[in-house]
């Protein structure tokens, strides 16, 4: 899968050269149920570790996001939804703009680029504020033309419809019966609520099913490589044992191994 990829690549040399792109998109596509073109949902879904990685680099994350772009062929709409969600992603793991303001902040920054996923934003945003329901959200989009589903807008609509409440939010985009609309709601909560805002059930649901110890390991060789740490092979380290925060956001405990991005 492309996003374990992307996890391993950026884990040991912290970047994705552009031959490399190539390769991991041609790859990707040979697996693909349709081997021509991505749907944009699923490419998002890919490229998380990417947006992960480089939310606090913004000039870095247009250039690889660039990458895929050109790579891909992606049309202009489709590039509209993988920006504008790569955008909200990275607002949300900086913490820098309140989530009231993050669809203003997202027609101000893309309103002369971005026409067409523009009216969707607006859209969006009249749906929070009028709080629509989902059947009229429904109802809206499936009235209108589109070369694919509007995974990302509808995703975005069911985080920001609750935004304090992952549970509330990933029950709404479960009844749209999309995998990738689950996914992509359930990345962009989560970042925002953090493991805290997950409900207790869910989260032994997700310890009864063990983790490989490669993912495990590569996933901590992900943190260390954006933090600037770097981790042997031979070193290891339980996932449980690791919390991560901005400088200042959290208390140390006892129990809990402290990771701070403040050098």
């Amino acid at each position: 899968m492309l996003n374990y990829q992307l996890l391993e690549k950026l884990a040991i040399k912290g970047t994705i050269h552009p031959e490399e792109w190539v390769k991991l998109i041609a790859q990707t596509l040979a697996l693909s149920e349709n081997s021509e073109k991505f749907n944009t949902g699923e490419l998002m879904l890919g490229i998380l570790p990417l947006v992960v990685f480089f939310h606090d680099a913004p000039s870095l994350l247009e250039e690889q996001l660039n990458f895929v772009i050109i790579e891909c062929k992606m049309s202009s709409e489709q590039q509209e939804e993988l920006t504008s969600y790569s955008e909200l992603l990275r607002l949300i793991l900086t913490e820098k703009i309140p989530i009231n303001d993050i669809i203003p902040h997202l027609l101000d920054k893309y309103s002369k680029s971005c026409s067409f996923f523009k009216e969707q934003l607006e859209q969006i945003q009249r749906f929070v504020k009028e709080r629509a329901t989902l059947t009229q959200v429904k109802a809206h989009f499936a009235g209108k033309k589109a070369l694919e589903p509007p995974t990302i807008a509808l995703a975005m609509y069911c985080f920001l419809g609750t935004p304090e409440d992952f549970g509330v939010s990933v029950r709404r985009a479960y009844q749209l019966r999309s995998p990738v609309i689950m996914a992509l709601t359930g990345a962009i909560a989560g970042a925002y609520n953090s493991l805290l805002g997950i409900p207790p059930s869910w989260q032994l649901a997700w310890k009864t099913r063990p983790t490989s110890p490669k993912i495990e390991q590569t996933l901590v060789k992900f943190w260390a490589r954006w933090m600037g740490i770097e981790v042997l092979d031979s070193f290891k380290l339980q996932v449980e044992q690791i919390a991560v925060a901005s400088p200042l956001m959290m208390q140390k405990r006892p129990s809990r191994t402290i990771i701070s991005q403040k050098f």
